[in-house]
């Protein structure tokens, strides 16, 4: 069995190093060239290589599939969803994940969403004008909120040798950055029907603990406790890095 194990292995990696994945076709052949090998060579560690490049290759394309269609890149949309994880804030910009339950394309039509990325990374930054500062709201993990946004797909840095961000977004479940516009259109939903899920109650309750830690502590390391108790290196200073 462990030998097994090594070549499935083997061949969800040596998928990656291709240039181009194969589309989802090749599988309908994986099947047969398994039948054949078992007929004719009784090879089964074969057949485990096999079932490793055939599970890299759909992996690989569901997780294409998972990115914002090309047709809505650096177009409007109007999204409905909750917040999802720790949001992140430094006081001029917001940064959140939003688990989508609705989208609106420009011209009023609900898209299918299935053809649409299930969660979002957006920002939302604070603006100014000559006489006013439009200030970002409380964001709570579990709430629903309606927002104009602009989206793009997940980008990384062609560095074999880096940390590979697009990678670890797609990986998170997250199919489109972008950024929330500022419109009228932006609103929070107070009596839309969307039942929590498990992940959303933990991440509600670490959301609670980091609250109460900076209203009731004065510590300089209370960002390093929040970090430790709940995992959320947001408070943790830039020299206390160092």
């Amino acid at each position: 069995m462990p030998i097994h194990l090594l070549f499935f292995s083997v061949g969800v990696i040596a998928i990656s190093f291709l240039s181009h994945l194969p589309s989802l076709q090749w599988l309908w052949g994986l099947p047969v060239l398994a039948l054949l090998i078992i007929r004719f060579t009784h090879q089964y560690w074969m057949i485990a290589l096999l079932s490793g490049l055939g599970w890299g290759i759909y992996s690989g394309q569901q997780f294409i599939a998972m990115q914002l269609d090309d047709s809505l890149v650096g177009k409007n949309v109007r999204v409905i969803g909750v917040i999802s994880d720790l949001p992140d804030t430094n006081g001029q910009r917001l940064r959140f994940n939003l688990k989508i339950h609705e989208v609106i394309n420009h011209d009023g039509n609900s898209l299918d969403l299935n053809e649409f990325p299930e969660k979002l990374q957006l920002g939302w930054y604070s603006s100014y004008n000559k006489t006013t500062r439009t200030l970002l709201p409380e964001l709570i993990v579990g709430q629903v909120w309606q927002l104009e946004v602009r989206l793009k797909r997940p980008r990384g840095f062609a560095n074999p040798a880096g940390f590979d961000y697009q990678a670890w977004l797609l990986r998170q479940g997250i199919g489109a950055t972008g950024y929330v516009v500022n419109s009228d259109n932006n609103f929070l939903l107070d009596n839309y029907p969307v039942a929590p899920g498990w992940r959303d109650w933990i991440d509600r309750q670490r959301q609670l603990l980091q609250q109460w830690i900076l209203l009731h502590s004065e510590s300089a390391e209370r960002g390093i406790l929040i970090a430790l108790l709940i995992g959320d290196s947001t408070y943790v200073e830039e020299e206390q890095w160092n």
